[in-house]
């Protein structure tokens, strides 16, 4: 083995950007290093005992999926042995082999196999087998611990990106909620006069029946009934808007479940609008032209953190001061059955020189304090659901950076529909530690079913065990003692056919015990704050279907 290989093989390794990229130049070192024909280089994966062997990179032949029993046996004796082992003349192809195992101190990471070199292998090929193996570990390891880093990067990003978002977030929240108060409190002071008023037309009219309704109304007073209603189509408003940027916050806290289905593109930049407004308004004008788009097989989650990133860079590309006469634009549309979208800024632009390196990560044009991992993160994310994202800039004019995602399967689509509602009236439980849900589901469902409400899961399951029977269940998924997890599970061994039509509640404080449980079953779900429509669709359509299941 020549000196100036292994020197070569360990300058590409450290240039590499992760272990796939240098392995090919160390399998390609090792193979003329030793004169072998074929390779296969593999890694272990997995913990303890449940770990397996998977294959990085093959040259000039593919393993064999079930080996001959003489090379499985040779296999498990490198991986014990204290270096390389070969053996020449196989009665079995490839006539002769060479093992080496990829260890660091005692533990083994993978294994570095040889084949079929001319004359058979030699003493001097276990050295040169041996040092390549070490590389190899020594890759693996680093790039192990390189991954580990840009995760923590990724996330300390994140968090910095939310930290600088807070305090606009609470400020966007705090004005409508404001409002919605101050509208209570003067219900507050309207409501008890109206009822009065209400109780002496009613006196007025039982005495006097030939009084004509409109001066019964004059009596009530117009300007006040118009002053009530005006009142609560304001707190209507606020409480939407608030509802708004708590949908958003939960999106955002769900960045690390990478939940994949098919979402809607415009869903994940309202998000990242809401959150990132405050930060914009005070530096340009953001427009929204959002066209409903095909569903993309993604995660909301990860895609509001795309967007978010994206319009965080163009507001901070634009000075504050003027922001009349700039603009952040960010649209939608659907392209060749794509789904695209577009982020645009009319701010400093970025250099010719700095573009080829935007998505590298750490590189950055900012000032100190930014990690540079921001559009690696959205490179990744992007181009992991199959898409791709690009940039065109210019010094002076702004910047605009372009996202094109596949459409979800056409299953997959069907299956993001809204399916249709039945009429049928059930027996529905509804269980929920919080007085107010329950008061809702009363009024919301209790005029199309007839409703058991409890305030426990341990409630529920005593009148399950009771023999009481329904239709469907609306569970809060987090309550203390006996959780919707715990009686779903009850219930999957005692009524299976219920336990599948339970519908969770929750909002969206999950633990990674509820993260987990939510991953596996199939069971609905529906976030709060509850809309009313969406409880009476998914109860009308639940108990039609249970009935029509029987």
């Amino acid at each position: 083995m020549k000196l100036d290989d292994l020197i070569g093989v360990i300058h590409v390794l450290a240039g590499a950007g992760d272990f796939q990229a240098g392995a090919a130049a160390l399998v390609d070192g090792c193979l003329a290093a030793t004169g072998a024909r074929h390779a296969c280089l593999s890694v272990l994966q997995g913990q303890s005992e449940n770990r397996s062997e998977v294959r990085v990179l093959e040259r000039g032949f593919s393993c064999p999926s079930s080996p001959p029993e003489t090379l499985l046996r040779l296999r498990e004796e490198a991986y014990r042995a204290a270096g390389p082992i070969f053996r020449n003349e196989l009665a079995e192809p490839p006539g002769c082999v060479l093992f080496a195992a990829l260890r660091i101190g005692s533990v083994p990471l993978g294994l570095l196999a040889l084949a079929d070199k001319p004359g058979g292998f030699e003493d001097g090929d276990l050295r040169a087998a041996q040092a390549f193996a070490d590389l190899a570990a020594l890759a693996l390891r680093d790039a192990s611990e390189r991954r580990a880093l840009q995760a923590s990067m990724a996330q300390a990003d994140r968090l910095a990106s939310m930290g600088m978002l807070a305090a606009g977030v609470a400020h966007e929240i705090n004005n409508p909620l404001s409002s919605l108060l101050y509208n209570l409190q003067l219900l507050g002071e309207d409501l008890p006069a109206m009822v009065s008023t209400l109780g002496r037309c009613s006196v007025a009219l039982e005495s006097a029946p030939s009084l004509a309704p409109s001066e019964a109304l004059t009596a009530l007073g117009q300007p006040r009934l118009d002053g009530i209603l005006a009142r609560l189509a304001a707190i209507q408003e606020g409480a939407r808007r608030i509802k708004g940027f708590a949908a958003a916050l939960s999106t955002f806290s769900r960045v690390e479940q990478d939940e994949v289905g098919p979402v809607r593109l415009e869903e994940a930049i309202e998000h990242a609008s809401a959150m990132t407004f405050h930060e914009i308004k005070y530096r340009a004008r953001l427009v929204k032209e959002l066209e409903r788009t095909p569903l993309v097989r993604a995660s909301t989650g990860k895609l509001a953190q795309v967007f978010l990133h994206l319009l965080v860079n163009a507001a901070h590309a634009i000075a504050e001061g003027d922001a009349e006469a700039n603009e952040v634009r960010v649209r939608s549309w659907t392209e060749h059955g794509a789904a695209l979208a577009e982020v645009s800024d009319t701010g400093s632009g970025i250099a010719p020189e700095h573009l080829p390196r935007l998505f590298e990560p750490f590189f950055t044009t900012k000032d100190v304090g930014s990690s540079g991992l921001g559009l690696a993160i959205c490179k990744k994310i992007v181009e992991g659901y199959g898409g791709t994202i690009a940039c065109e800039s210019e010094v002076g004019r702004g910047t605009r950076f372009r996202i094109v995602l596949p459409a979800a399967a056409t299953h997959e689509a069907r299956a993001g529909r809204a399916s249709p509602v039945g009429t049928a009236r059930g027996r529905i439980l509804v269980v929920d530690d919080d007085a107010g849900i329950l008061a809702c589901f009363e009024r919301m469902l209790g005029d199309h079913h007839e409703l058991v409400c409890t305030a426990s899961g341990a409630e529920a399951r005593a009148l399950l065990e009771g023999g009481s029977r329904f239709d469907l269940v609306f569970c809060d998924l987090m309550m203390p003692s006996v959780s919707g997890m715990d009686l779903h599970a009850w219930l999957a061994g005692h009524d299976p056919a219920l336990a599948v039509r339970m519908v969770f509640m929750s909002g969206g404080a999950f633990t990674p015990k509820a993260r987990e449980f939510l991953a596996r079953v199939p069971n609905l779900r529906l976030e709060k704050p509850l809309e009313a429509e969406v409880v009476v669709g998914v109860a009308s359509m639940m108990v039609a279907t249970g009935r029509a299941a029987r």
